[in-house]
């Protein structure tokens, strides 16, 4: 996945690029630096990028509804999915992403995330969970409890 990185990646992800806050938060690491690490954190805890994203996509579209209500899905999250017109561009030069977010709480571990496609996308081909203090991103380990992946 590092292999994959554009030579302008860290200067991409910076606010006001490619979007206004950017995709780094408050971290300082480089791009490749953060994805390291979290790439490790995965492996650790033997899960996959593959499958976060499946299951980060799985529960989008079970807490889809058509008038963007708040919905139960499996005894266990409480799913809004806000859709916004007009793609989202990715920093990593892939293509465009559908705008809108997922916002879900966990009753069991009373913990609320938000993510959207392009987190998905990014988190799937990159292994980018985001920059630390970036609206999006979601620690690893704690992404992986929430989704109920943990082994």
């Amino acid at each position: 996945m590092i292999n994959k990185l554009p030579a302008n990646i860290d200067e991409m992800m910076q606010p006001g690029v490619l979007c206004k806050d950017g995709f780094l938060g408050a971290d300082k690491r480089l791009v490749k630096d953060i994805i390291e690490e979290d790439l490790a954190t995965i492996k650790k805890l033997g899960m996959s990028v593959d499958e976060i994203s499946d299951r980060m996509t799985e529960l989008t579209a079970k807490g889809s509804d058509l008038m963007e209500r708040e919905v139960s899905v499996e005894n266990r999250y409480s799913i809004k999915v806000r859709d916004d017109r007009g793609p989202a561009p990715d920093p990593f030069g892939g293509s465009p992403q559908r705008k809108g977010d997922t916002l879900l709480k966990d009753y069991k571990t009373g913990k609320a995330v938000v993510w959207n496609d392009l987190t998905i996308h990014m988190i799937r081909e990159y292994g980018f969970f985001g920059g630390r203090g970036e609206k999006y991103r979601i620690e690893p380990d704690v992404l992986i409890n929430i989704l109920g992946l943990s082994k």
